[in-house]
């Protein structure tokens, strides 16, 4: 279950990567957008600079990756242990550190473009965002008629519950704190035994960032359109969404955790070193106007992808002679 899970997720993230990509490519040139300004220098000295030494993004989800192999491996019930409340110290700095200073840096962000004149200009990215919402709108109705297809269930009945999930993930924009909600929306519909979703959903929470995904990939696309007038080459692009949705599977489920993730291969496949602070500050702050929407998509996809999952391994159970009790409904 755990490999089927995984392996769904990355599907539907790479899927929903290339119908971004194609739907941003083919929209991109008929938007019309003003001539983009070079962001002016600030005066001498406004401000006062400073970095924290931090750990690469891909080596720290390497060492995780590594670390949760071997505990899996070696079955350590005293790593596990340590390493749940490893957990619980990241996820508390999260909720109480970072997701609160979250807002003060996309502020400075559109203080610095109105400091320097250029905040007019932001008004052009706004058909990004309805083309980002329409991308996700249309991920969750594809990814629901092929689960709806596949599984011989009715998607659309589960997906009718997940009415509540999605307006949490809305205003929340973090899957994390949205699963309880998944959970009980999926409980109440009946179609899927808890053995099922009871292992899928905390997975999904944050290895299905199929809306994030498809938020990053338009905002790549269009935003380097913006300031260049071109696309990059289309194999930057396509190489660009296989590592960011390989990324995606384990980034934390908070607001903003894809795009700062992805940003650690932004420089090297699609700007080489170029402008990087400028076209950062506004895919940041495009990314963050939309995470709500982006969230919800991967919130209400996770239940069609459970329904995927629970299909697939219910096949390989049987085929591997393995008897399965269905659950009553």
């Amino acid at each position: 279950m755990l490999v089927i899970s995984l392996l769904v997720a990355y599907l539907s993230s790479i899927s929903s990567a290339f119908l971004s990509l194609g739907i941003s490519i083919f929209v991109a040139p008929f938007l019309y957008f003003q001539s983009f300004v070079q962001v002016a220098n600030l005066p001498e000295n406004p401000l006062e600079n400073f970095s924290i030494p931090t750990i690469p993004p891909i080596i720290a989800l390497l060492v995780a990756i590594i670390i949760g192999l071997a505990i899996a491996w070696r079955r350590s019930k005293y790593l596990t242990r340590r390493m749940g409340i490893f957990q619980e110290v990241i996820l508390s700095l999260l909720r109480k550190v970072m997701t609160p200073i979250l807002p003060l840096f996309i502020g400075s962000n559109f203080a610095l473009f109105a400091y320097t004149g250029q905040i007019s200009n932001m008004g052009m990215f706004l058909p990004i965002i309805a083309l980002i919402v329409m991308c996700q709108l249309l991920w969750m109705i594809i990814i629901f008629s092929f689960a709806t297809s596949y599984s011989g269930k009715n998607g659309w009945q589960l997906l009718k519950n997940y009415t509540n999930a999605y307006l949490t993930a809305l205003g929340s924009m973090s899957s994390i704190a949205t699963l309880p909600v998944s959970m009980d929306c999926i409980e109440k519909s009946k179609m899927i035994g808890k053995e099922t979703y009871s292992f899928t959903l905390p997975l999904f929470s944050n290895s299905n960032l199929c809306g994030s995904i498809i938020a990053e990939m338009a905002l790549v696309t269009t935003t380097y359109y913006v300031f260049y007038n071109c696309f990059p080459p289309i194999i930057n692009l396509v190489i660009f969404a296989v590592i960011a949705c390989l990324l995606s599977i384990g980034s934390p489920g908070v607001p903003g955790g894809l795009n700062v993730v992805c940003s650690s291969i932004l420089g090297a496949f699609i700007l080489n070193g170029s402008e990087m602070d400028i076209f950062m500050g506004v895919m940041t702050a495009l990314y963050t106007l939309q995470d709500g929407f982006g969230t919800a998509c991967n919130v209400v996809t996770g239940g069609a992808l459970t329904l995927i999952t629970e299909k697939k391994t219910s096949k390989t159970s049987q085929s591997n002679g393995i008897q399965l009790i269905p659950m009553a409904s």
